[in-house]
């Protein structure tokens, strides 16, 4: 979208991580954020037939609608973003090894968040890891396993 000499998007508050992902991939390929405002995070009231539905969404803002050079229309980058297809045919393509990029990074947080944590127990020179949310059975037999008294 292109407002003012300029050019924006705009998402969903839930959908701000990957517009944040896009934004900071076309700054690397030239892209000039505007100098006052770069970024809008805004709620309001939205009266519609049914009633009024609350509407949050973030918005980045460039400063042109094209790259510093003139070699990207933010328009075509957004698309292009936006299609696996495109990612696809162009594994060489410096905004398709962004998205790429982008996407291990969110695959890495997605795992990270799926393994709890763990609390590390050091006895001498010995030391153990357990799940900080296993059960006190288990917690105790390992400590035991830890102070030599696996039997016990």
């Amino acid at each position: 979208m292109a407002t003012d000499g300029g050019y924006y998007r705009r998402v969903p508050y839930a959908e701000r991580e990957a517009l944040r992902q896009f934004a900071m991939a076309a700054v690397t390929l030239g892209a000039e954020l505007r100098a006052k405002e770069d970024f809008l995070d805004r709620e309001y009231l939205n009266h519609e037939a049914g009633g009024t539905v609350r509407v949050r969404e973030v918005f980045w803002f460039f400063s042109s609608s094209w790259t510093r050079d003139r070699k990207y229309r933010l328009s075509d980058l957004w698309k292009w973003w936006n299609d696996p297809a495109w990612i696809r045919a162009n594994d060489g393509h410096p905004l398709a090894e962004l998205r790429v990029y982008a996407d291990n990074i969110n695959a890495a947080a997605a795992h990270e968040a799926a393994c709890p944590p763990k609390v590390m127990v050091i006895n001498g020179k010995r030391h153990l890891l357990i799940a900080r949310n296993a059960s006190p059975a288990v917690k105790a037999r390992a400590l035991a396993k830890l102070e030599g008294r696996e039997g016990v």
